[in-house]
């Protein structure tokens, strides 16, 4: 993994402790717990996407990266809750869940439920919703 890719970890590792308004000692003392280091810039890649993961499915991240493009287009917030949450359900891990992914670039054609509009996230949960209804009918017979 590039350097960049470990730089967004990073960043999206401390945008969450800020958001949260995590004070600096308890942040340290969960790294030390969790993961055996002090300082996230000790953390492996893997560690690195393990946290990342962790704050996601904690909620802190729900929405994350869509940094100042915030723009009238971006999808809400009540659309990327209701993204996680549908991921959740299906059983995957989230907005970075593989599944997520896969059903999003099938859905809306892009790679990455990061890069959705909101046209395009409409689609997706009405997908979403569509495919956990019909799972729900399978198993009710």
């Amino acid at each position: 993994m590039s350097n960049t890719s470990r730089n967004k970890l990073l960043g999206l590792l401390h945008m969450a402790i800020k958001r949260k308004n995590v004070k600096e000692q308890n942040y340290r003392d969960w790294l030390e717990q969790r993961f055996g280091v002090r300082s996230a810039a000790n953390l492996t890649i893997k560690q690195l996407q393990d946290a990342v993961t962790d704050l996601r499915d904690a909620g802190w991240l729900d929405g994350a990266g869509r940094g100042s493009s915030h723009g009238y287009n971006r999808p809400t917030p009540s659309q990327w809750n209701k993204l996680a949450a549908l991921s959740r359900e299906m059983g995957w891990n989230g907005l970075d869940s593989h599944g997520l992914k896969t059903f999003t670039k099938r859905i809306a054609k892009v790679d990455s439920p990061r890069f959705l509009n909101r046209d395009q996230a409409r689609k997706v949960i009405t997908g979403l919703q569509k495919w956990r209804n019909t799972i729900r009918m399978e198993e009710a017979k």
